[in-house]
């Protein structure tokens, strides 16, 4: 999957900056969106799509749910940055 382009100079920073990011988000949720892709990947529509609804349901009552879930709402309610990181 193709994310960004950037010059060749730029490209060992943006390795970095990347890898970082990915290091600071939840291993769980890391794991479980590789699961989703995965499935899309390698099954038909109708398998993927209920794979992902029940996988995303069954995560809404993990701690790192309700932790990033209350990171984005304190955010929110402060008025700072809501994008996606």
């Amino acid at each position: 999957l193709l994310h960004a382009v950037v010059a060749a100079d730029e490209l060992a920073r943006e390795v970095d900056d990347r890898c970082e990011r990915l290091a600071a988000q939840s291993a769980t949720g890391l794991a479980t969106q590789k699961e989703i892709v995965h499935k899309w990947m390698t099954t038909d529509l109708e398998t993927a799509i209920d794979f992902s609804i029940n996988t995303v349901v069954l995560s809404f009552g993990s701690r790192d749910q309700r932790e990033g879930m209350g990171s984005f709402l304190a955010r929110h309610e402060e008025g700072g940055d809501d994008e996606r990181r």
